[in-house]
């Protein structure tokens, strides 16, 4: 193995072992949360948050996509949720049901984002949570209470038979996984570089970076977002403690700014966290 592939397993490693403990904190708050809205909430955002690392890291390291798509879906600020699932179905990562799942509960996250209380039962995001389990490649079986059977036929557990070579693992150990997902990066990878030489990638099947970038400025970071509980206009900065749960939705006024002084001109204030 040369150092470079060295340096892309030992990266895959980190990155599958920081998925994993971004989905183990959604269970920690689903195992404690009974129907507390709140910590139902917040494990749905660690799901959520877990499934998009996953979506956010493969694409932008398969090279069967444009360098500046790559590039654009890598950089968080640049890049909405709802894109990232729909290049990832493009992409065989998921199918096109996986799609309309993972967008249908999309929507419930954007709205506890925006400070909406949780209006989903604890047995529909153990289901979902179960559904992103077989996506991710997490390794240890979800223990939480009995929630019979599922409200939405279509949240059933099940695997897509496209594109997953990293789903379900028998081992109990995370490590194993995160080689195997180093292997599938390496694969994609001159996978991708075949491609490339056999025929030129159909962009007209892949969102344009029209699309992608619809909702930002390639360069502003800011995040403009608007309460739906009382109205008011508050900016998040990179790095501020709710900025990367914070949603930009272009349709409802808000917006990304370049500089603090430009939203502050506009009107928005710096949020307090």
């Amino acid at each position: 193995m040369t150092i470079k592939e060295v340096a892309v397993s030992s990266h895959a490693i980190t990155q599958s072992q920081e998925i994993h403990a971004t989905f183990k904190r959604g269970l920690v708050c689903l195992e404690s949360a009974g129907e507390n809205q709140s910590l139902l909430g917040q494990a749905l955002l660690s799901f959520h948050g877990a499934l998009e690392d996953y979506f956010r890291f493969f694409l932008s390291n398969n090279l069967a996509l444009p360098a500046e798509t790559r590039e654009v879906v890598h950089d968080r600020g640049k890049t909405q949720g709802r894109d990232l699932v729909i290049l990832a179905q493009k992409c065989n990562l998921i199918n096109a049901n996986d799609k309309n799942i993972i967008l249908s509960m999309n929507k419930q996250r954007q709205e506890i984002a925006h400070g909406k209380a949780c209006a989903l039962h604890k047995k529909e995001i153990v289901y979902y949570a179960t559904f992103i389990r077989s996506i991710i490649g997490y390794a240890e079986p979800i223990v939480c209470d009995s929630v019979g059977s599922p409200s939405r036929s279509s949240m059933a557990p099940r695997r897509s038979t496209s594109g997953q070579a990293t789903r379900d693992r028998s081992s109990k150990s995370g490590y194993p996984l995160a080689i195997g997902i180093a292997a599938v990066v390496l694969i994609v990878m001159v996978v991708g570089v075949v491609f490339m030489f056999i025929q030129p990638v159909n962009r007209n099947t892949l969102p344009s970076l029209v699309t992608i970038t619809s909702t930002m400025k390639p360069d502003c970071v800011i995040k403009g977002n608007i309460s739906a509980s009382t109205g008011s206009k508050q900016y998040h900065l990179p790095g501020m403690e709710n900025y990367n749960a914070t949603v930009i939705d272009p349709e409802k006024g808000e917006r990304w700014f370049c500089t603090e002084e430009e939203a502050v001109a506009q009107g928005w204030k710096r949020a307090p966290r």
